[in-house]
């Protein structure tokens, strides 16, 4: 296959131009010389400036003017008029044609560029393949992911980039999927690995479109690699775990909590009936202690009066039987001694009764209550008691 440059194309062009325009000066009336003309015009769209088809334009529309001056063998002027009028449109409208061909290609062009652009600088992997599940096209970010070369994919099975063992249950799927293929976008819902080249896996998301081109149909892989995020996913549901394990701790802490101030209250509750308790023990102990001074107040006083009455007989005893000095007053003084017997008598057994008393206290005697009236007694030894 012959590749001529755009200079070579243009010397071609200038060649044929001149070639058909000593043609038409020879034979001035064979107007199929004029397809030279055309022919050079047509040349100029492979290159790509449009001047040089403005110039190979506007060289043949001379000639085709310059040629219809010249003598014809036709005697018919206005047939030889409307032959070179006919080649003139001719001539101007394949350079218009020209013009807008390498207009539309040079669009064409930019387009394919831009998707070729596309296709190589995408931060997605992108893979397409044939019905046979075979790569036609890998766009570099595929080769960075994967670890191959563009031609050392090309021609080979996509299960080359799937881990063994999905290996062949993807070949069961991608069947069912070029019977019936819809797209799919990113993310739904299937864990996905890939597997390098030095086999190493790593996940992967993969959304698939579909076309059909020359009655064969395609699929269009878009492969990202989502190593970060799973990673990230995996320290957020790691973190997500801890912190419902430290919420259940609080939780067993809270109700521990609970549990330590319900007691601590149920045991505040407890002192405080103690405390109640003492203190309704403290006012019947300050109740009784004073129960307790009035009758040792009342005690002594009764005390002071029974030790009061012998002594002051054993005092006027005395004092009279100091006044019977004589042998006749031996009566009285012996009565006399006799009352002082018996009220020295008297006072040894109030003080027993008082020591009795203090062993009772002691707990070294044992007493035993028991009821008995006061009739025997005289009026005012019952006033006398009662008061006590």
């Amino acid at each position: 296959m012959f590749r001529f440059g755009q200079q070579q194309i243009m010397a071609i062009a200038v060649f044929i131009l001149i070639i058909a325009t000593y043609l038409l000066v020879w034979r001035p009336d064979y107007n199929f010389f004029d397809g030279g003309l055309m022919t050079a015009i047509l040349l100029t769209m492979f290159v790509k400036r449009d001047a040089a088809t403005h110039w190979m334009g506007a060289a043949a529309i001379i000639v085709v003017i310059v040629i219809a001056c010249l003598p014809h063998r036709n005697p018919d002027y206005a047939e030889v008029f409307i032959e070179h009028f006919f080649s003139l449109i001719l001539v101007v409208s394949t350079t218009l044609l020209t013009l807008f061909v390498k207009r539309l290609y040079r669009t064409l062009e930019a387009d394919e560029n831009q998707l070729d652009a596309l296709f190589r600088n995408a931060t997605e992997g992108i893979l397409l393949t044939n019905s046979k599940g075979r790569i036609v096209l890998a766009n570099p970010e595929v080769e960075r992911l994967f670890g191959y070369s563009a031609a050392e994919l090309l021609g080979k099975d996509i299960e080359v980039l799937i881990p063994k063992r999905y290996a062949h249950s993807h070949v069961q799927d991608r069947n069912k999927y070029m019977a019936h293929p819809v797209s799919r976008p990113m993310g739904h819902g299937f864990n996905l690995f890939g597997l390098r080249k030095d086999g190493s896996e790593f996940p992967v998301e993969v959304s698939l479109s579909h076309f059909r081109q020359a009655s064969e149909d395609f699929v269009l892989a878009f492969v990202i690699d989502i190593t970060t995020r799973k990673k990230a996913e995996d320290e957020q549901l790691q973190q997500q775990k801890q912190l419902e394990h430290m919420a259940e701790e609080m939780h067993l802490l809270n109700q521990e909590l609970e549990r330590k101030v319900e007691s601590r209250t149920n045991n505040l509750h407890e002192a405080m009936k103690q405390l109640e308790s003492s203190q309704t023990e403290l006012q019947d102990a300050l109740y009784k202690e004073k129960e307790l001074g009035e009758i040792k107040s009342r005690f002594v006083s009764m005390a002071s009066h029974e030790f009061r009455t012998p002594l002051s007989a054993i005092l006027s005893s005395a004092a009279l039987i100091n006044k019977y000095t004589t042998t006749g007053d031996q009566e009285k003084r012996e009565k006399h001694v006799h009352k002082i017997r018996e009220s020295v008598k008297h006072l040894n057994e109030l003080l027993e009764d008082f020591l009795s008393l203090g062993r009772i206290e002691e707990g070294k005697v044992q007493t035993t209550a028991s009821f008995w009236t006061c009739k025997l007694l005289s009026p005012k030894r019952r006033r006398k008691y009662r008061d006590y």
